[in-house]
């Protein structure tokens, strides 16, 4: 299964994100999921971010309602990267679904641009579905930024997302 979420060149030239999620895996709801972020900033001046996460249904490609949320960084709602550096960042993720796509996206507050994304589908432990091809959850994404959904609060519970010590 390929999941893509198109982000044009332009955007990704504002920076990007890599975790350490699969593209899919087995989720036992309640699972402690540890997640390491890495966000590079690819341009000549310091950038701030924002990350949102939220979960879609990967059969109809839709927003769960009142699943996207803020997730603060060292306790903020955004954070600097230096220019042309890497920030690494840890939290852990406890969601009370599966069967779900867990999407966290990468915000540029000065452009208002979503400029990257990533995504892994949770399977339920007895399905490990294939899944479906979700090719363009952008117009998706935009679309819940626009609306203000992002104060919402998330089927899941986070530990504090922290810059590692470089």
């Amino acid at each position: 299964m390929t999941i893509q979420i198109q982000v044009t060149p332009q955007q990704q030239e504002l920076g990007s994100i890599e975790w350490n999620q699969p593209e899919s895996q087995v989720y036992q709801p309640g699972q402690a999921l540890a997640v390491e972020i890495h966000i590079t900033n690819p341009t000549v001046a310091d950038r701030e971010y924002q990350l949102y996460l939220g979960l879609y249904n990967p059969d109809t490609q839709e927003v769960i309602p009142d699943t996207w949320n803020l997730i603060p960084v060292d306790g903020e709602p955004s954070f600097i990267v230096a220019a042309g550096a890497v920030a690494e960042m840890t939290g852990e993720l406890t969601l009370d679904q599966t069967g779900v796509l867990l999407v966290v996206v990468l915000y540029d507050v000065a452009t208002d641009l979503v400029v990257g994304v990533v995504t892994t589908l949770l399977e339920a432990p007895e399905t490990q579905n294939p899944g479906t091809g979700l090719e363009n959850l952008m117009p998706l994404i935009s679309g819940v930024m626009v609306m203000g959904m992002m104060g919402a609060i998330l089927p899941m519970t986070t530990r504090m997302f922290r810059r590692k010590e470089e």
